[in-house]
């Protein structure tokens, strides 16, 4: 099954970007999920921060939207999707930063050219969200098609 989602890079004031203890995996990665019926890209960006993080954002600028066949990601429960994902870039509007403990068991802001601070590399998380990574540390000027 291919699934749209949405994804985010939320900076602070040092350049570092937001992050999530995923419930699911345990891995790191940047707040996003899954589109709902009837929601748009921005929409679900919009959301998922706000669920996984408290923090209310709106997206600046589309990073790029990224899709390969190779890109499966198998959940725990045995799960198989294929995801298509559109990254944004967002500026945070208000919220309190707070994890959700279901999505997301941690947050942290963290230097995207060290992502491994934290015990274990986003990168490693899956080939989608190691693509987000590699263009929040090395934005491009125009959105960029994967």
């Amino acid at each position: 099954m291919t699934l749209p989602g949405a994804a985010t890079v939320v900076r602070d004031v040092n350049g570092r970007v937001l992050a999530i203890r995923r419930g699911d995996l345990g891995t790191w990665d940047m707040p996003g999920g899954w589109c709902e019926l009837g929601e748009t890209a921005t929409g679900t960006a919009v959301r998922e921060v706000h669920e996984e993080t408290g923090l209310h954002v709106r997206p600046t600028r589309l990073i790029g939207v990224y899709s390969n066949p190779a890109w499966i990601v198998r959940y725990p429960n045995g799960d198989e999707v294929r995801p298509v994902g559109a990254l944004f870039e967002c500026g945070v509007i208000g919220g309190r930063l707070r994890a959700d403990g279901v999505e997301a068991l941690d947050v942290a802001f963290i230097d995207p050219d060290a992502p491994d601070t934290l015990g274990t590399s986003p990168l490693d998380a899956s080939p989608l969200h190691a693509a987000f990574w590699e263009d929040a540390r090395h934005p491009r000027p125009e959105p960029y098609l994967r």
